[in-house]
């Protein structure tokens, strides 16, 4: 579970080139995260050979002395960390405390020396540290400014969960109530001015919390909270923010239109006005599934795809071969989408050790105009079809392989299957 599963997209992410790793604050076996030694130097360091900074967790150092109760103050917290391959363990008064251990022995001067080439490391490689540092040059400077990255990373994360009544985008609203569900009622504020500014023609105001909407009401009602079960009762269009997925079962099995932004409103009104309105589209997928509710990878739109022409190259794995899965998808709504086609793995043969489920390969994004059709080529390396065999080695076995491409987990479009040469094409050692 943890080779096959917990770590293959945070393997995933190293190999596409993350220049930083945050660990997670929990543990594994009863070993803290941010103390693990084979996990950040092992497996992260020498096996995936990552070369960027890992960054402590907000409060998951101090957590070692204070919660776990490992450490027997927060000096030795930090050298836990240190010694299990953090780099980056706090700010301000922590940089005395890392001074005072390497001069007392306790922090072994080499330790120190390989975190600040970590995070030098980041700097060096775009040229930083340079007397006279590089300019940016190809895609404009307003593409690349900090703003536009993380207003596209949020648009690209928000998932549209379901919309039965096809009530989003709102520019067909007459008029819209932003009500208050678990957040600062200035962040609905904020939403109603924005969604005023992107609406020109809806009357939106600024609502109370309430229990419930009056059937027959005039307005559509967004009810903004950080809980899903406010919005049960309540909403037309439930914006929930946050991560607190657990009620969203519940209010998927209303009427209700759920648009999940995983972040706090906070300076966010203007990104979620534009998806609210259509300017942008959702175009977040569910990194988990949610129990009886939503399946792994879904997420929807303001337009519709069809999937066609599939094809699986080689057929037959042989070696180290690199496996191509190509199909064609056609916009076949009214409006330009961006889909986001997944290819699964299934129903393996042949396998020496129990196989998992159906398992997310790879995805790839793809824009489309109305009408539009594109070949969509998504390449799976042999480390994709590997499994961890009864002696702990990352192999390619011989057998078959179900090849399922889709929308999600669930929403399957095309399938073939691909068929492994009868000798291991990949392992690692």
């Amino acid at each position: 579970m943890l080779r096959g599963r917990l770590l293959a997209p945070a393997e995933a992410a190293v190999h596409a080139g993350a220049a930083a790793i945050v660990p997670s604050p929990a543990g594994n076996a009863g070993v803290p995260t941010h103390t693990d030694v084979w996990l950040l130097r092992q497996v992260l360091r020498r096996e995936w050979r990552f070369g960027g900074a890992v960054l402590a967790h907000p409060g998951a150092v101090d957590a070692l002395d204070t919660t776990y109760r490992i450490a027997s103050g927060p000096d030795q917290a930090v050298a836990l960390a240190l010694e299990a391959g953090v780099d980056v363990v706090g700010a301000g008064s922590r940089v005395d405390h890392l001074v005072a251990l390497v001069q007392s022995g306790a922090v072994a001067p080499w330790l120190v020396d390989d975190a600040v080439a970590a995070v030098l490391s980041l700097k060096f490689r775009p040229g930083l540290l340079d007397a006279h540092p590089p300019a940016h040059h190809g895609a404009p400077a307003a593409r690349t400014s900090p703003a536009h990255v993380e207003r596209a990373a949020l648009t690209r994360s928000t998932v549209l969960l379901t919309d039965p009544g096809g009530v989003l985008p709102l520019d067909r609203a007459r008029a819209v109530e932003v009500l208050p569900g678990a957040v600062d009622s200035a962040d609905v504020d904020a939403l109603a001015r924005a969604l005023a500014a992107v609406l020109p023609g809806v009357a939106v105001w600024p609502g109370p919390a309430v229990t419930t909407v009056a059937p027959g009401s005039p307005a559509d009602a967004v009810v903004v909270t950080a809980r899903p079960e406010d919005a049960v009762r309540t909403a037309e269009t439930a914006v929930v923010t946050g991560d607190e997925i657990g009620g969203l079962a519940a209010l998927a099995a209303t009427t209700a239109t759920v648009l999940l932004c995983w972040r706090p409103l906070g300076d966010h009104a203007g990104v979620l006005a534009d998806v609210l309105a259509g300017h942008a589209e959702p175009g977040g997928r569910l990194p988990v599934a949610v129990a009886s509710a939503f399946p792994l990878g879904h997420g929807g739109g303001y337009t519709t795809f069809d999937y066609s022409r599939l094809v699986i190259s080689p057929p037959v794995l042989d070696g180290g071969d690199v496996l191509r899965v190509r199909c064609s998808v056609t916009n076949t709504g009214s409006r330009p989408g961006r889909e986001v086609v997944q290819v699964y793995l299934a129903n393996p043969t042949g396998r020496t050790v129990v196989a998992d489920g159906t398992t997310l390969a790879a995805f790839a994004a793809v824009d489309l105009e109305p009408g539009q059709t594109l070949p969509v080529t998504v390449r799976l390396p042999p480390a994709r079809l590997a499994v961890w065999n009864r002696t702990m080695r990352h192999i390619v076995e011989p057998g078959t392989v179900d090849v399922l491409v889709g929308r999600s987990a669930a929403d399957i479009r095309l399938r073939g299957t691909v068929t492994v040469a009868a000798h291991p094409a990949y392992w690692r050692r």
